[in-house]
């Protein structure tokens, strides 16, 4: 989100359910999919890729709040919905992994 002029250093902090309705937080959320099935992939390490992604997601907005240039907002949600896409991308690949494992080993 774009920062009013004039605004000094911050964040909105919010607690609200988004609606679907809003392109913006589903962005958020596919903004994370794809790196963190990619990650999943190549480490094996489905906690250590989404405790990444949700502090990558924590820097982006801290450098909002602090960097008034940017002229960006640092907003609760986009790291909320940041760390929902990348929880999915996870999910998904940890099914793809649990999939292409030879049935012998699947438990």
């Amino acid at each position: 989100a774009a920062r009013p002029a004039g605004e000094g250093v911050g964040c909105t902090v919010q607690f609200a359910l988004p609606t679907l309705g809003s392109v913006e937080l589903l962005a958020n959320v596919a903004l994370f999919v794809p790196p963190a099935v990619l990650g999943t992939l190549l480490t094996r390490r489905p906690l250590t890729v989404l405790l990444v992604a949700a502090g990558a997601s924590v820097a982006i907005e801290a450098l909002q709040a602090l960097v008034p240039a940017l002229a960006r907002a640092c907003d609760t949600n986009d790291w909320a919905m940041n760390s929902a896409g990348a929880t999915i991308g996870v999910l998904l690949a940890a099914v793809v992994l649990a999939l292409s494992r030879p049935l012998s080993t699947r438990a």
